[in-house]
């Protein structure tokens, strides 16, 4: 007898007792895994990605002047608030040392 058929023997004697006992049939492995971590998965991997998405600007630095090196300059003469304190570039303290606000 091959294996394979071994298998499904197995497989029709759990089945067969299960239904007498009065417990769930044996699931396969991946019908288990799809019912009972299919929604979970679903639900973290959206909410994943809904948390990873919104503005593309989001990895820069926050505010007026709080960059260093090349970008800095577009942070205090880019004409928007980007603190929102009230203050445009080099009307804002922040920028008041930025070479851009002499």
């Amino acid at each position: 007898m091959s294996q394979n058929r071994h298998a499904q023997l197995l497989e029709q004697f759990l089945e067969e007792t299960s239904e007498r006992i009065g417990v769930a049939p044996v699931v396969p492995w991946s019908d288990w895994v799809v019912r009972r971590l299919g929604g979970p998965l679903v639900l973290g991997m959206t909410l994943g990605v809904a948390a990873c998405g919104g503005d593309s600007q989001s990895s820069r630095p926050v505010g007026e002047g709080t960059c260093s090196g090349d970008g800095c300059i577009a942070e205090c003469t880019d004409q928007v608030d980007d603190d929102l304190d009230g203050l445009i570039d080099c009307e804002d303290e922040d920028c008041a040392a930025d070479p851009s606000c002499s």
